[in-house]
């Protein structure tokens, strides 16, 4: 298989296995038809309501994506965050702005607390409630309340 690059450096765009599998096309899709006329309407030998199974053809090579470390994804994030905040400060202070204002916002979309690389942590509610923080606020009780109508 051709291995595929930039399609400007190279000027190939497909592999040749790609080309192939886009001229069976129809040969394929034909074979498929005349076996299921013949397996469920002239042999009856399965159900009408039978699937016809997916054709799974590699026509573009997918690429491959390299995840990045949890340290590497943190240090990429903090130098665009230094950038990003260093930017707007010097703007603030070539407009004549309000810093202590400025101090008051966030520069990010999510706190970096409650996020990890922009996704927020997802917790359950049963992580919340076995923090001891809660025991001493709340007062256990052992007897369920009786209901009375009003």
């Amino acid at each position: 298989m051709v291995e595929l690059g930039n399609p400007f450096d190279t000027k190939e765009i497909v592999g040749s296995p790609a080309i192939e599998a886009v001229r069976k096309v129809k040969e394929i899709g034909l074979n498929q038809l005349q076996a299921f006329t013949s397996d469920c309407l002239v042999e009856r030998t399965k159900p009408v309501d039978d699937t016809i199974h997916r054709n799974k053809l590699k026509v573009f090579k997918a690429p491959t994506i390299r995840s990045m470390s949890k340290e590497k994804q943190k240090l990429t994030c903090l130098k665009n965050n230094a950038g990003l905040f260093s930017l707007l400060y010097i703007s603030c202070q070539t407009r004549d702005g309000n810093l202590d204002e400025f101090f008051c916002y966030e520069n990010q979309e999510s706190p970096p607390a409650l996020s990890d690389g922009g996704n927020l942590h997802l917790g359950t509610r049963s992580d919340i409630l076995s923090l001891t923080c809660f025991e001493e606020i709340s007062d256990a009780t052992s007897v369920a309340p009786t209901w009375r109508p009003v």
